[in-house]
């Protein structure tokens, strides 16, 4: 019988890496490369992750991209970039982390390679997502949770 004492070592491994879905469509077309106007991008980004099976994750990274000429929109791309990742030994507050952010930093480059090759194969210049700090966006996800588990807190003694 294993020592109770005894840690679990932490693992962690990539299974795969893939697109799961993706969309480019040019709402605008032909008209759109008569405009003259510079592209304007709007960009979304969001993540879910699926437990497939004890230990083992599927994470996907969710990008919406609107591009606007002018008053018109030029194209949408949609990507949801995945991948299957092994994931075990971390403790609950680690874990989260891992595939909440340290995974995304792994997909994002595959998201942004994917976007730019889309764009132009649709005839469009170059469109380079910008670096995304997935570390920052988490950590301040978590500092938002504990803020507003402390308000509650608050309300509920003062109640």
């Amino acid at each position: 019988m294993a020592d109770e004492n005894q840690q679990v070592q932490e693992n962690f491994q990539i299974g795969t890496i893939y697109i799961k879905d993706v969309s480019f469509e040019t709402t605008s077309s032909p008209d759109v490369w008569n405009a003259q106007g510079k592209l304007a991008p709007e960009t979304e980004i969001s993540s879910s992750i699926n437990v497939l099976r004890q230990d083992v994750y599927e994470v996907i990274l969710k990008i919406n991209v609107t591009v606007k000429v002018e008053d018109s929109t030029a194209f949408i791309i949609e990507i949801q970039q995945a991948g299957v990742f092994v994931v075990q030994g971390f403790i609950p507050e680690r874990l989260n982390y891992m595939l909440h952010s340290y995974c995304l930093n792994i997909l994002f480059p595959y998201a942004r390679a994917n976007v730019a090759d889309l764009v132009m194969r649709g005839g469009f210049p170059p469109l380079t997502l910008g670096i995304m700090n997935f570390d920052a966006m988490y950590a301040q996800r978590m500092q938002q949770l504990r803020d507003e588990a402390a308000a509650k807190s608050t309300t509920t003694a003062t109640a």
